[in-house]
């Protein structure tokens, strides 16, 4: 997980990490969607991608 470059002193990146890991114990079920959601927005940028490069190589040929 990336840091927020807001985050200043070690301590609040502790506090940062501390935080996300006390959401991530104590309710599985908001980080399991929060993953679901992130696991469908690559999915969509990579069928996107997929469909670019389809349409590419079709308009070569």
């Amino acid at each position: 997980m990336r840091i927020p470059t807001t985050a200043g002193t070690a301590k609040d990146r502790n506090n940062f990490h501390k935080n996300t890991s006390v959401i991530c114990e104590d309710k599985p079920h908001i980080y399991k969607d929060r993953l679901k959601s992130l696991n469908n927005v690559v999915l969509i940028a990579l069928l996107k991608s997929a469909q670019s490069m389809v349409h590419e190589i079709s308009s070569k040929t």
